[in-house]
């Protein structure tokens, strides 16, 4: 009697696992379609992704080239603001200078404004194409945050 019932539970435990139509035994806990959900959110993992890493290409171009245009403001601004500085020592001599009519000549006059202009109109020019980049920035911020993503604001060394 004991023998029958173990036969039976070991018939029916052999039993209990069929094959699939191909011969194979399924795993337990996949399907197909779990499989399919599964490579499709893979698929959009990586599309994401690459939109992303396309984006920040595209910033970090972007940022460069307005990196550069601040730096070249910033030189720019320096430039000019030294050259007031001599520009001013130069006044103040000739003010002090026992002759009325100081040592400044009219040609010297004349050169310096020519320079101080040159220097005002390249600090005009750099902060326009600072302004140009800072606002092409501030579309690509947009489209970035539009596409889920976010970006460092402002300068990343402080």
């Amino acid at each position: 009697m004991i023998f029958s019932i173990v036969w039976c539970l070991t018939i029916a435990s052999c039993s209990t696992r069929s094959k699939s139509p191909q011969g194979e035994i399924p795993e337990f806990g996949s399907s197909e379609a779990e499989e399919n959900k599964s490579l499709e959110e893979k698929k959009i993992s990586l599309e994401r992704k690459e939109v992303g890493l396309g984006l920040e290409l595209e910033w970090l171009s972007l940022k460069t080239k307005l990196t550069r245009a601040e730096l070249e403001l910033n030189q720019a601004l320096s430039s000019e603001t030294k050259l007031l500085s001599d520009h001013s020592k130069f006044k103040a001599l000739n003010h002090r200078f026992p002759d009325s009519r100081g040592f400044i000549s009219d040609r010297d006059r004349i050169v310096w404004d020519a320079r101080l202009k040159a220097r005002h109109q390249q600090v005009v020019d750099s902060r326009a194409k600072v302004n140009l980049l800072s606002r092409e920035m501030q579309e690509l911020r947009y489209r970035i945050l539009q596409n889920g993503f976010s970006t460092p604001l402002g300068s990343l060394i402080k």
